[in-house]
């Protein structure tokens, strides 16, 4: 985990992400789960869902990444590195904050959509994080899991307050995972 102030362009730190292995969880950890739903018509996810492997679902102004499909031109697929800046707290000013993550998983149905991740060795987290999107019985649901701790020293220290700001941010995805499929946005 690199720390510093100041905007800065994430595609050249997937190289040295790249090369970082996953670090495994020390325990085994219970599952969080969010969820929100909403009423939807729509018969199947289709484009409209394209965002979420784009990785496009946290606000800017909390997270911003950079996937290793997206320098090559191509769609999501387990193995992929993702480059993550978040920003803490999130505001222009806060620190900002580069860490790694490896894509373990890719699902694509006409009814559910998601992806897993697994924190890497620069992570301030150690664990595994999910999100989708699914159509289920007339609603739209957005949904994350997550099975998470601190991935440092440093990170322990501040435990409480990391994983429940990590949470928060989690549930803020959510919503904008289920903001952004009703409202059609590419």
């Amino acid at each position: 985990m690199r720390v510093y102030l100041g905007p800065r362009p994430l595609e050249p730190e997937l190289e040295g992400q790249k090369r970082l292995a996953i670090r495994p969880l020390a325990s085994n950890l219970e599952e969080l789960v969010f969820e929100r739903r909403a009423q939807c018509s729509w018969p199947s996810l289709g484009e409209r869902a394209d965002f979420v492997f784009r990785y496009e679902i946290f606000p800017e102004r909390i997270l911003r990444s950079w996937g290793e499909w997206r320098g090559e031109g191509r769609d999501m697929r387990a193995g992929d590195t993702i480059v993550q800046e978040a920003m803490v707290p999130p505001f222009p000013w806060g620190v900002r904050m580069l860490f790694g993550a490896r894509v373990t998983e890719v699902i694509c149905s006409l009814l559910s959509v998601s992806f897993s991740y697994a924190t890497l060795t620069s992570h301030a987290e150690t664990g595994v994080n999910s999100f989708g999107l699914r159509l289920e019985g007339g609603e739209a649901v957005a949904w994350s899991t997550s099975r998470a701790e601190p991935g440092n020293a440093l990170m322990r220290l501040a435990g409480p307050v990391v994983m429940r700001y990590a949470d928060w941010c989690k549930e803020q995805a959510v919503a904008r995972m289920l903001e952004r499929f009703l409202d059609g946005a590419p």
